[in-house]
């Protein structure tokens, strides 16, 4: 813990007050290699369902759009990080891969045609009831409704 004596006896040796001594000090980073106006391009495209397939389209898309030249590791941590491209908690599919996942958990099996079998079997055994229930979400669902209403 830093005392008001800690502070006097440092503040002759640097010469400064006692606010100055305590004040965080962050520096300025480096200039951001893509943006914000192509950023708010970028966010927008990903978002749509036939935004991007790969980042390697990303960064042929900076370079023939914007003309941009980043290198394919910057693109990779941008959008992986900076972007929110993918909601796994929200995408109804991951539901059900987890409940596949679960029924296929702690078991080998000999060969690849006997996970199958099993898979198979899994899938089969899903009731309708069952699959409305992992991806039946009404974000999802009222949509649809509303549109085959109409």
């Amino acid at each position: 813990m830093i005392t008001p004596e800690c502070i006097r006896s440092i503040r002759p040796r640097y010469g400064l007050p006692p606010k100055q001594l305590l004040a965080v000090k962050t520096l300025p980073g480096a200039a951001r290699i893509i943006p914000p106006a192509v950023m708010a391009q970028l966010q927008e495209r990903l978002q749509d369902p036939s935004g991007f397939d790969s980042y390697k389209a990303i960064v042929q898309w900076l370079r023939q759009e914007h003309q941009l030249e980043v290198a394919y590791p910057t693109v990779h941590r941008t959008v992986r990080n900076v972007v929110p491209v993918f909601a796994p908690e929200v995408n109804p599919i991951e539901r059900l891969w987890q409940h596949l996942r679960a029924a296929l958990a702690r078991q080998s099996f000999e060969t690849l045609e006997a996970l199958h079998q099993k898979l198979q079997a899994v899938v089969s055994q899903l009731m309708a009831g069952v699959i409305r229930f992992l991806t039946g979400w009404s974000f999802i669902t009222q949509p649809l409704l509303t549109l085959s209403s109409n």
